[in-house]
């Protein structure tokens, strides 16, 4: 059988004396006064936003690079295959020109030309790739941000 439920005033006088043993309402006694509870604040105010944001920059960067580098590296194979393609045919047609005032021999010149461009090519791509490599290698992430 149950109970019968507690009549308001019992139940009013439980809920007061509760209030009276919470740690927030008893008076401190050496100072006197009710200590309250401090407001409670949104977790955004409790960590460092600009560590965040420092973080995430230097992820984003890092993933920037390396998709960087990988359409370097691509690319600069791709030139070195052609200035060796280019090289070969030229002096091909250079020992294979009857004469030097032939076809075959402007063509030997020409596919040599195309040689040189496409190594001068390869030279400024991986020029490009070492000062990627380098200022990526020179940027830490703890020194970017110092929250101390």
């Amino acid at each position: 059988m149950t109970a019968p439920p507690p009549s308001s005033a019992a139940s009013q006088a439980a809920v007061e004396s509760a209030d009276d043993a919470s740690p927030q309402s008893r008076p401190d006694s050496a100072e006197g006064e009710v200590r309250r509870r401090e407001p409670s604040r949104p977790p955004e105010t409790a960590t460092d936003i600009a560590s965040l944001r420092c973080l995430a920059n230097a992820s984003a960067r890092s993933a920037v690079n390396a998709h960087l580098v990988i359409q370097i590296v691509a690319a600069a194979y791709t030139k070195l295959t052609l200035a060796v393609v280019a090289t070969f045919s030229s002096a091909l047609c250079a020992f294979s020109a009857p004469s030097v005032a032939s076809p075959v021999y402007a063509m030997a010149v020409a596919s040599g030309a195309a040689g040189v461009f496409w190594v001068a090519q390869y030279w400024r791509l991986t020029g490009e790739l070492r000062t990627l490599l380098a200022r990526s290698s020179s940027r830490e992430p703890a020194a970017v941000h110092d929250s101390a």
